[in-house]
């Protein structure tokens, strides 16, 4: 559990359940009413008992985890969620606030068969900023500080995107937390957290992966990342290979400096003989096997070690310095690639090339507040309360969206049904069917010949 400096509030984002005043232990009568409130079902509606238990944790002195609420794979109920808000004196007010900012405005424009799930995911976020939390009841004064680490709980490790795990396929959670975020960046005057409500485009595959963590490299304070980068900038002047692949080389080798418990100069580190770990086995061990990878990082290790070698020599005169990798070490991989290649069964084709592939699935995810929706390809007329509106209908960049993972061809997709013309449909939150109320409700029965 974090304290927040200066303050009697502490935020608990970690994956434990926490008591503030016994040293992180919780009552047991406490801990039963949690796993109630879990596994309590989805379709029931909420008896004295469950509510018993929800004043019950709340007048607790417990710091609920995150995954509480978000757990893909045991969500609480949806009536068990709000009512904890609506209790809790930090949810009920800060719902209140962002329903007085608009924050829920976004809600009228969508089918009434989602405002349910869109209402359920807001409360699950709100939920976590009031139990979460412990310290401060009124949301007027809850610290911005506190606000900032639980935003940043939403947020992936580069802090560019919503961290989808939280939520798996779909665009709602993000859309909520966006609206949510915004809102409390207007509330509190803060531009640095509507900096944080956006969705951007990933770099990607491996090549932004490097990009990003090399510029980290770059602009880091410790002596070791900084006299790696600076004598890499030599070698880049006569190296030929790819940068992309040399930057990577040069990341490993300082990962595999901490591995081994290798710290001080490069003068200090690569005048040590012997290793516990050599560089291609520690290779080999984060790709799982030898590979081609293993061999060509080697090599280049190999190249730039020696080209640093050179240099130490020049600067202190007499000193032995020790390679990472020898050629013997490098004939001993090819060695063994060459034993373990194997043909592949199937073809790694695809109709779009690897990067644009990843780059179209990142578009697409953005869903309304991205392209698909402020492109205009993708909105339809519809009749809405009696009123014509043009809205953002996701049909198609779903369609597009499902076909970069499923090997089905268009004509298979566009079979499948969608239920909009089944007289029932399936209410996900209550775990039951119920009566249909889409415009299309029926279609297949009022066909001609339809049984």
């Amino acid at each position: 559990m974090k304290k927040i400096r200066g303050t009697e509030v502490s935020v608990n984002l970690t994956s434990r359940h926490m008591s503030r005043s016994t040293n992180g232990a919780i009552d047991p009568k406490v801990v039963e009413a949690i796993a109630a409130l879990k596994s309590f079902p989805m379709n029931k509606p909420l008896t004295i008992d469950i509510q018993d238990k929800i004043d019950l944790l709340i007048n607790s002195d417990v710091c609920l985890s995150p995954t509480f609420f978000f757990d893909k794979d045991a969500r609480p109920s949806k009536l068990v969620v709000l009512e904890m808000v609506s209790q809790a004196e930090l949810g009920a007010q800060m719902w209140e606030a962002l329903r007085d900012d608009g924050a829920f405005d976004f809600l009228e424009g969508l089918h009434p068969s989602n405002q349910s799930n869109y209402t359920s995911e807001i409360a699950r976020i709100v939920a976590v900023f009031a139990l979460c939390t412990i310290g401060e009841d009124e949301f007027s004064k809850l610290p911005l500080q506190a606000i900032h680490a639980v935003v940043d709980y939403f947020r992936s490790d580069n802090g560019r995107r919503w961290r989808g795990e939280l939520w798996g396929v779909g665009e709602a959670g993000f859309q909520c937390m966006r609206e949510v975020v915004l809102s409390l960046a207007r509330i509190r005057d803060d531009p640095t957290l509507a900096e944080k409500s956006g969705q951007d485009r990933e770099d990607v595959g491996a090549l932004g992966r490097t990009k990003r963590a090399w510029a980290v490299m770059c602009a880091s304070a410790d002596p070791l990342n900084q006299e790696l980068t600076r004598r890499y900038a030599d070698y880049d002047q006569i190296a030929t290979d790819s940068p992309a692949a040399r930057k990577q080389m040069v990341l490993d080798l300082r990962a595999y400096f901490d591995c081994v418990g290798a710290h001080g100069t490069l003068a200090e580190i690569l005048g040590q003989k012997d290793r516990k770990t050599t560089y291609q086995d520690f290779l080999a061990g984060r790709v799982g096997k030898v590979t081609n990878y293993v061999m060509r990082n080697a090599g280049q290790a190999r190249r730039f070690v020696d080209f640093v070698i050179e240099q130490l020599e020049e600067e202190n005169p007499g000193a032995v310095f020790y390679s990472l990798v020898t050629q013997r070490d490098l004939d001993v991989l090819k060695n063994e690639v060459e034993d373990t290649q194997s043909k592949r069964k199937t073809t790694a084709s695809r109709p779009l090339p690897g990067k644009l592939h990843a780059i179209a699935k990142a578009i697409l995810d953005e869903g309304e507040d991205g392209w698909p929706g402020q492109s205009g390809y993708f909105h339809e007329f519809v009749e809405i309360r009696g009123k014509r509106r043009k809205i953002y209908c996701p049909v198609i960049p779903t369609l597009l969206r499902t076909a970069m993972d499923l090997p089905l061809r268009m004509v298979q997709l566009r079979r499948l049904d969608s239920g909009e013309g089944d007289l029932e449909m399936f209410n996900g939150d209550a775990m039951k069917w119920e009566p249909n109320t889409s415009p299309l409700a029926g279609y297949w029965k009022r066909q001609k010949g339809a049984k």
